[in-house]
């Protein structure tokens, strides 16, 4: 950016686009464009310039203080939380009967049996 002595008469104007780029631009205050509504409570000061915000979706200029989301942070943290654990419960699968845990019930009925023809006798 150029440097400019007299601040007070330019407006700087970031404009969000919809293909997630920025553009910036310094326009003198009596040189605005009719198709940009600016409300008086959007206007903030960002490095000696009066600034406003737009977006290509919106034809109002967009409120910087307004930090209410449409999403509360305690409901977006308890999903993410359910989101983990039903993840970690899905990873964890019950395997069916394999050739280990048969040997192993083969093992214990053999050791069985043996047992009580030892004690018997």
């Amino acid at each position: 950016m150029t440097l400019i002595k007299r601040k007070n008469k330019y407006i700087k104007i970031i404009k969000f686009k919809n293909d997630k780029s920025v553009e910036v631009k310094l326009i003198k205050s009596n040189k605005l464009p009719e198709d940009l509504l600016i409300n008086h409570n959007h206007v903030f000061i960002h490095k000696g310039y009066k600034t406003v915000l737009t977006s290509d979706t919106v034809a109002e200029s967009i409120n910087p203080l307004d930090l209410n989301s449409q999403y509360p942070a305690e409901k977006f943290k308890t999903a993410i939380e359910t989101k983990v654990v039903k993840d970690v419960f899905n990873t964890i699968k019950r395997e069916k009967l394999d050739i280990n845990k048969i040997l192993l019930f083969v093992n214990i009925f053999i050791s069985l049996i043996l047992l009580y023809y030892i004690v018997m006798r």
